[in-house]
């Protein structure tokens, strides 16, 4: 097969490309792994120097709060989390009830029957 057009071949079979990036990729971990001797980081200067009051300054409260360490948050303690929340969210829930309870339902039915008694002996 021929063709007029420049790059393009004129017989089948991969190009010179496509048997470029056939081959095998050279492995990087050596680059990795392996420190540069020219890099030393002690003695390297600012880009742009640095003013007195940049040198003299201290960390602001929000940045000595993020230098924190976090706390342990282990599987135990948070299962004993989760069971405290549960035991005080049920204790929440029974201290409801009883208050609920302890109202004088009866008391408040009678009221209420009361009332409508006297509407209907009324008309």
């Amino acid at each position: 097969m021929f063709s007029d057009k420049q790059g393009v071949q004129s017989r089948f079979g991969p190009s010179h490309r496509i048997l470029e990036l056939a081959q095998h990729k050279t492995s990087k971990t050596v680059w990795a792994t392996t420190p540069c001797e020219k890099l030393s980081w002690g003695n390297q200067e600012p880009i742009w120097p640095l003013s007195a009051s940049t040198l003299g300054a201290g960390p602001s409260t929000r940045i000595q709060y993020l230098a924190k360490h976090k706390g342990d948050f282990s599987a135990r303690e948070d299962h004993q989390r989760r069971r405290l929340r549960r035991v005080a969210a049920s204790r929440r829930a029974h201290d409801s009830q009883l208050v609920q309870l302890s109202l004088p339902r009866l008391k408040r039915q009678h009221l209420l029957s009361g009332s409508d008694v006297q509407e209907s002996s009324g008309l």
